[in-house]
Formats: C-alpha cells, sequence, structure tokens
C-alpha cells in the first residue's frame, strides 16, 4: 500500500534496472585498474540512488505489512457486526 492506502501494482515501482547494472564504457572492471576518479564517482553516486530507492520501497513495504494484522481484525469486527444485525448480502 502507498501513502494513499492503495495497493501497490506493478506500475508503481520504479525501474531500477538502469541504475543497478554499470555502464561497461564508464565503469571500470576492477576498482585497482587505472580507473578514473570520474568514473568511481558516478558509479558511487548511482548505487546510492538505487540503495536509497529500495530502501524507501521496503520502508513501504514494512508499513504495509505492520498495517495488515490491524486491517484483518478490522474487517473481522465489521463482519461480526453484520451478522448481529442480521443485513442481509449485496450480490454485485
Amino acid at each position: 500500500m502507498n501513502e494513499r492506502n492503495e495497493p501497490i501494482g506493478r506500475d508503481d515501482v520504479p525501474d531500477l534496472s538502469h541504475s543497478v547494472e554499470p555502464d561497461p564504457v564508464s565503469a571500470p572492471a576492477v576498482a585497482g585498474s587505472g580507473a578514473n576518479l570520474t568514473a568511481l564517482i558516478a558509479d558511487a553516486e548511482a548505487l546510492h540512488a538505487a540503495l536509497g530507492d529500495t530502501r524507501a520501497r521496503a520502508g513501504r513495504l514494512t508499513g504495509a505489512l505492520r498495517r495488515y494484522p490491524e486491517r484483518e481484525r478490522l474487517m473481522a469486527s465489521t463482519l461480526a457486526v453484520r451478522e448481529q444485525l442480521e443485513l442481509p448480502e449485496v450480490i454485485t
């Protein structure tokens, strides 16, 4: 669920594939093999951005999982009250 309590679908997840794989032209194969400082900084910035996105997604998932038991209790109590009131089921 997101901030508006809507389920998070595949469309809501940002595509991070471009920041996960290094650019073979600018990224060095091995850090100590004559890599220039600019390429290393660019890699560090890309990694930092990817980790920030991952941390935000993990936080949203954790919050949704924490709210899940509460939502289940509310649904169970709502159904129990409806049964006590003997309301007819609505079929759509």
